[in-house]
């Protein structure tokens, strides 16, 4: 039997948990390249969730940077996202006295899981983050309507949440970093418009030995 799966990404989770440290700016403990934030979604899924498991619906939550540079490298790899049929919804970021907070993910993600729980047909709920703010939609999702929860968590190098791992059945695991690199859209992608082409400040690469990596992913196998 496969379980159909709807996947619930944390993009804002993802992206400091493998490029950015929210205190010191980027991570020190993080070996990954820029080349891998041009990030397949649907090929990562795929080589997470257990083989009985296919990915239904994906939903991507992010925070949207309105203006400069780094807004417009954000809106390609949005749109290069919705090329696969994943649905993407934007929050915003606030400014306040200096620092900038994203607003409106957790709970983009939280209605959206809910809802689909509520409407639609599906066996698993799939989320990628380490945010336990979603401990109350997996508690639900799992004891309300009888889903089996898998949480992947993009923080290789921090515990998992064990507010999030209570409600998973132990279907539970860290991304290792290295198999981001398997998993990164071509460097053109086709669209109804002209190609999405990965920003030029995404291009530098280096190889990551799985050998060397040190993520939870690895030292616990």
């Amino acid at each position: 039997m496969i379980n159909k799966t709807f996947c619930y990404i944390d993009g804002y989770n993802l992206y400091c948990g493998f490029f950015i440290n929210p205190q010191e700016g980027e991570n020190p403990k993080t070996p990954n390249p820029p080349a891998d934030k041009w990030l397949d979604i649907r090929k990562l899924l795929e080589g997470l969730l257990p083989d009985d498991c296919q990915a239904g619906e994906i939903k991507y939550f992010t925070a949207y940077q309105s203006g400069g540079k780094r807004s417009k490298r954000q809106q390609k790899y949005l749109e290069a996202l919705e090329t696969l049929g994943i649905e993407v919804i934007k929050g915003t970021f606030s400014t306040n006295k200096g620092k900038r907070t994203e607003k409106q993910t957790d709970t983009n993600l939280t209605a959206h899981m809910l809802y689909d729980c509520c409407k639609k047909d599906f066996n698993c709920v799939a989320l990628v983050s380490n945010d336990s703010d979603f401990k109350a939609s997996l508690k639900f999702a799992k004891e309300k309507f009888g889903k089996k929860n898998y949480v992947f968590s993009p923080q290789p190098y921090d515990p998992i949440a064990n507010d999030l791992a209570c409600y998973t059945n132990r279907r539970h695991k860290h991304i290792c970093p290295t198999l981001l690199k398997g998993c990164r859209l071509p460097t053109m992608v086709k669209s109804h418009k002209p190609r999405i082409e990965r920003p030029k400040n995404w291009e530098k690469d280096y190889e990551l030995s799985k050998a060397q990596c040190t993520c939870s992913a690895c030292i616990n196998k």
